[in-house]
C-alpha cells in the first residue's frame, strides 16, 4: 500500500491504528510549492494557472456528477469539454 493522508486525527480509528502498530505519521504543511520539469520552483503566476486550472476541474467534475445522478444527458452533451 502506498503513502495515504488521514484527514482528522482525533477520535479517528485509523489514527488509533498507526499509533497501535508505530506507523510513523507526518503533518502535511499548507504550502504545496510547485515545480518545474528541471526541479525548479515554478513562477507565481503558473503557480496561480495551475491552481486556477485544478479548481475549473473539480467544479466541472461536480457538474458532470450531478448530470449523471440526475440523468441529464442533453446536459452533458451541450457542454464543451475544453477548459478556457
Amino acid at each position: 500500500m502506498g503513502a495515504s493522508i488521514i484527514v482528522g486525527t482525533k477520535r479517528n480509528p485509523i489514527m488509533t491504528l498507526c499509533t497501535q502498530l508505530g506507523v510513523g505519521v507526518y503533518k502535511i504543511e499548507p504550502s504545496c510549492p510547485l515545480y518545474d520539469h528541471d526541479g525548479a520552483p515554478v513562477t507565481e503566476d503558473v503557480d496561480t494557472a495551475m491552481e486556477s486550472t485544478f479548481n475549473r476541474l473539480l467544479e466541472e467534475s461536480a457538474r458532470l456528477r450531478t448530470c449523471l445522478f440526475y440523468l441529464k444527458p442533453h446536459a452533458i452533451a451541450s457542454r464543451r469539454w475544453i477548459l478556457r
